[in-house]
């Protein structure tokens, strides 16, 4: 019998002992359950934070949508309010929607504040659409900036077109192919004169702006001004006057900008003072009157400048000059020397995008 009575003795120690670590993670239990809602766990929790269950048709949505951190502890049971399921949280009261069943709005979040609103008495009417108050539309929200500003902005220089390629003759073949890889690339041919207005900080220009410049005038740009119609793109030619082959009167109908390029494509630095101003006036006068549109930009020919040949410019009327290389920079300094970026007919479409890029 004394053995027995020992056994007894032992089974019973162990029983307190079993009951002491039971009770022990019984005191865990409520981390537990709450990591276990988090991460998809019984399809029921009790948090004895609060004396509250979270179960379905809500627990997955609160799961789902952040749980504990982002809605807090549930403050009631799940019970009819006004015809429908709710339960609140701390920071919300979700709402079942049976007519919904099978879409994201099965379970949706209460308009608290609306309800409070309606409690208190307040008016959440719509307001009375006000004289001169324009209508919504995104540019609202995106002005054109208010200061100068610098871009990053490729001004691509042709010369001439034709059937085999030179350093400054691209094939029709090619260039329309650059044409078509611009636009599924997104890219959008812009105006030089948008350009200017951007750096200067009264406009804005597309997500991802190009400007296709054509130097000289000769006669093969003109296929190259009906593929980019054809297309609903624009470009700018620079015209020298001497030997322009172009009808720009029809250029600048079609969207084209005309810019100058001078008489006769001189090195405007080795002029004397009244030659470079009859490069410049004369020649911005003659192709304002055969296109019917302002003359603004000039692109130096050869891309040579000095102090004196800008201020020649500048007298001349024009608003802003592009150079013959510099990359794809621009700033307010440069405005008088605004880079470009020449196009050679041995560059291969990889090539091409890569300059553009």
């Amino acid at each position: 019998m004394a053995p027995r009575s020992f056994t007894f003795a032992r089974v019973a120690r162990l029983l307190l002992c079993l009951s002491i670590v039971l009770s022990l993670f019984a005191g865990l239990w409520p981390a537990g359950a709450r990591a276990a809602a988090q991460e998809g766990g019984p399809s029921t929790v009790y948090f004895p934070e609060t004396g509250h269950h979270v179960a379905d048709p809500f627990l997955a949505t609160w799961r789902r949508l952040g749980g504990l951190e982002t809605f807090g502890y549930p403050l009631t049971e799940a019970f009819e309010e006004d015809g429908m399921l709710v339960q609140y949280f701390e920071r919300a009261r979700f709402e079942w929607h049976p007519e919904n069943a099978g879409t994201p709005h099965e379970i949706l979040l209460g308009r608290l504040g609306a309800d409070r609103a309606a409690f208190l008495g307040h008016d959440t009417s719509a307001v009375a659409r006000q004289e001169g108050v324009p209508d919504y539309s995104e540019s609202l929200w995106t002005p054109p900036p208010s200061e100068p500003r610098s871009i990053d902005l490729p001004i691509l220089i042709y010369h001439r077109f034709g059937d085999y390629p030179e350093r400054y003759q691209v094939t029709f073949t090619e260039f329309e192919r650059q044409l078509d890889w611009l636009q599924a690339n997104g890219y959008t041919t812009v105006t030089m004169s948008e350009v200017y207005d951007s750096i200067a900080g009264i406009g804005s220009l597309p997500a991802r702006p190009v400007v296709l410049t054509f130097d000289d005038g000769w006669a093969s740009q003109w296929r190259a001004a009906q593929a980019m119609t054809a297309r609903g793109m624009r470009g700018v030619f620079f015209v020298t006057t001497r030997q322009n082959g172009l009808d720009l009167a029809t250029l600048a109908s079609w969207g084209h900008e005309i810019g100058g390029h001078t008489i006769s494509h001189p090195d405007l630095t080795t002029l004397s003072d009244w030659q470079l101003a009859q490069e410049l006036t004369a020649s911005r006068q003659q192709l304002q009157a055969w296109s019917g549109q302002s003359v603004d930009i000039l692109a130096y020919p050869y891309g040579a400048y000095d102090a004196r040949v800008i201020a020649a410019a500048q007298a001349a009327g024009y608003r802003g000059a592009v150079a013959a290389w510099g990359g794809t920079y621009l700033t307010p300094d440069r405005w008088w020397v605004e880079p470009r970026v020449e196009v050679s007919g041995f560059h291969s479409l990889a090539d091409f995008a890569a300059i553009v890029s």
